[in-house]
Order: C-alpha cells, then structure tokens, then sequence
C-alpha cells in the first residue's frame, strides 16, 4: 500500500494494526516488519523501538521505502519470507507482520523462520483476511495465494508459536452482482500489465480508482476489538498476539 495512493479507510486499517503493534512493543527493542510493503508502517514503528527492520520481496517497495522513510534506526532489504531470512537467530525482541500470511504459499517456512529469528520470549503480532468471511462477501484477491480460515492460521501458527491473544478488525459485507463483474474485468487487465505500468497507472487514475475501490466491498472500519473464538467468523481481519517460549 502507498500511502498517498489509499483511501482513508485502507489507511485507517493499516495503520491502526501498526499502532496496536507499537503499544505492545518497547523503546530498548529491535523490531522485524515483514513484509514492509512501501515503508510506512516501519518508520512508524522506529517511532518508538530502538531499530526497526523492514524486509519485502519486491525491489521496488523497498527502493521507495528507502527513498521516502529513511530514519538513523530503520533499515530496508529485499528477502522473500518463503526461504531463509538474512538475520542470525535471536536477532529481534518482536516481529510485526500485517497481510503478509495470505501472500505466501509456505507459510511453514515463513513462520518458521520468524520464531528462528525471535529472541525467547519474543513477541509477534500477526494478521490475516479470515477465508470464511472474505469468500462470504465475494472478496477475491488475485495476489491471495493460500488463505487461511481462522481456525486453520490459529492452527499454523500455534505450531510453532504460543497465542496469547486473538483479535478481530473489520466487518464486510456482500458487494453487488454488477460491481463483483466489473472487478474480475479489472482483475483481468492487472494480469496483463507489468507491475511497472501499473502503479504509473494507478498514480494517475489515483482518484478514480479509489472510487472504483469503494464499491468493490463494503467494510464497516471499527476499531480492533477482541475475538477470543478461533471457530467465529466475524472480522474480515484476524489478528493474533503470540510468543516465542524461552
């Protein structure tokens, strides 16, 4: 997500999750945002941690990011989640990973490698869309690779990590026939433009695209609320706390 690209209710989303991240981490640690995306989310976490990384596998994000959000304690680089980190073990006191899970195809490998380098009694602070609901109300994301239900991340994650709390965020409901159309059409056309031309495009029709985005799914944007439940479906979002056992 860029941030002069999105609409107020994406970044009130995206930020919100950082935010309930940075509340639950110290001024002394050293923090991992994966994947980083454009950047935003990571200097807003150097805010408050001692340094923060943030990692992402498109050279471009992490060129902009750079570019756009240098600070004295924050670092970007390019690693892909699916395959070994560029950090020793024990290296961070937390990790922040927000829309990340839904992206990667193994996502053993990812968590794996989170708790790999976690220091013991590391914290992580986790989300991801809940399968149940997106599919509920015809939300269909191409670059979606292997969503998750609730119960089934809880699952994966609980694998490797100990939950501590569950959280929901956000309420979806069904988009209309004529709107669900529309979209797999643009769906189409983003299949056959390089990611290049797509973002010079989205940069110029930035104002129409973001009307276009609102009738694509409508999103009650509340605040994070707790949802203990892991066999509930009702946030589109799921939002886990966990640790790494000592």
């Amino acid at each position: 997500m860029y941030w002069d690209l999105a609409s107020e209710d994406d970044r009130h989303l995206h930020l919100s999750r950082y935010e309930f991240a940075r509340n639950r981490f110290q001024s002394d640690w050293t923090c991992l945002d994966a994947a980083c995306g454009s950047g935003y989310g990571t200097s807003f976490l150097a805010e408050k941690v001692r340094q923060a990384e943030g990692v992402d596998v498109d050279p471009h994000a992490i060129a902009f990011a750079t570019k756009t959000y240098s600070k004295q304690n924050v670092a970007y680089r390019c690693a892909d989640l699916q395959f070994k980190l560029p950090f020793e073990d024990h290296t961070f006191n937390a990790i922040a990973s927000f829309e990340t899970f839904e992206h990667v195809a193994d996502q053993r490998t990812m968590l794996s490698e989170f708790h790999r380098v976690l220091k013991p009694g590391g914290i992580i602070v986790i989300s991801t869309p809940d399968r149940n609901v997106s599919q509920s109300i015809g939300l269909d994301n191409r670059f979606h690779v292997a969503e998750r239900s609730k119960r089934e991340f809880v699952n994966l994650l609980t694998d490797v990590f100990v939950l501590e709390e569950l959280f929901g965020h956000g309420r979806g409901e069904p988009i209309a026939r004529h709107w669900r159309t529309i979209h797999q059409c643009l769906r189409l056309g983003t299949c056959l433009t390089s990611s290049k031309l797509r973002s010079r495009i989205e940069a110029k029709l930035a104002q129409q695209f973001g009307w276009l985005r609102s009738h694509f799914y409508k999103m009650s944007v509340g605040g994070i609320q707790p949802d203990p439940c892991v066999d509930r479906t009702t946030f589109m979002y799921v939002i886990a706390v966990a640790r790494k056992c000592k």
